[in-house]
């Protein structure tokens, strides 16, 4: 999916579930159980002051591939504002902090906290958005969503089933159907939750942080258009 999230833990096994226009990519390996998980700590006080705010914080499956996302409009069990991350299989209590997968093994979790400051930085910037801006925003993610739908339609018929082909498509689509102006608005939207949730991330990580933000960023602005060069591997 073009637009998976800011910080994504590696590939695993993809399940049926709701979808972002959000996306990044690292991997975490950590060696064994016996020795506390790196970051687990910093991790669960993140998840508790989050959802202190009246957040629901919980695990998922992210059929696009998205390591996690933040809806503000209360769809969710709750009817909260929400923060999913993408953990296949699903913990059976979806909304405790874990440090290792269902399996036993180590959770990627500085990865995941990564992710978990992002997600809080995008609920950061819709507190201090007006409300017809950010509706605007959210708007423009569903005409997102729905473009990519259409092209994703086209892959067995007149599109290769290259990534390739269907990324260019997207791209040269959204140029066409959206502004500058709003394609402006939703690379802001995404500087914006960066920045916000940098002061969320441990010091150890901040560096990891700051070049994930980086490259995330080039990946948005080349994939709206808005810059004819991408990460070197896009």
């Amino acid at each position: 999916m073009p637009f998976r999230s800011a910080v994504s833990t590696p590939r695993q096994e993809r399940g049926p579930d709701r979808r972002s226009p959000r996306m990044f990519v690292d991997v975490v390996v950590y060696s064994t159980r016996t020795m506390p998980v790196p970051y687990f700590a910093p991790y669960v006080h993140l998840w508790r002051r989050i959802a202190k705010r009246g957040v629901w914080v919980h695990y998922g499956m992210h059929f696009d591939g998205s390591a996690g996302w933040f809806q503000q409009d209360g769809q969710g069990l709750y009817k909260l504002p929400e923060i999913s991350l993408h953990r296949v299989p699903v913990p059976e209590n979806e909304e405790e902090p874990h440090e290792t997968l269902t399996d036993g093994t180590p959770a990627h979790i500085a990865a995941e906290l990564m992710t978990l400051a992002h997600e809080f930085g995008h609920f950061l910037s819709w507190k201090a958005t007006d409300e017809t801006t950010w509706l605007v925003y959210r708007l423009l993610l569903d005409r997102m969503a729905a473009i990519q739908d259409a092209i994703n339609a086209l892959r067995e018929s007149e599109l290769s089933s290259t990534g390739d082909a269907f990324n260019e498509r997207y791209r040269r689509t959204l140029a066409e159907q959206l502004s500058d102006e709003e394609r402006t608005l939703v690379l802001d939207e995404e500087k914006n939750a960066w920045r916000l949730g940098r002061p969320h991330v441990p010091e150890g990580l901040q560096a990891r942080y700051d070049a994930q933000e980086e490259r995330g960023i080039q990946i948005y602005e080349y994939r709206l258009s808005l810059s004819s060069y991408g990460p070197p591997d896009e």
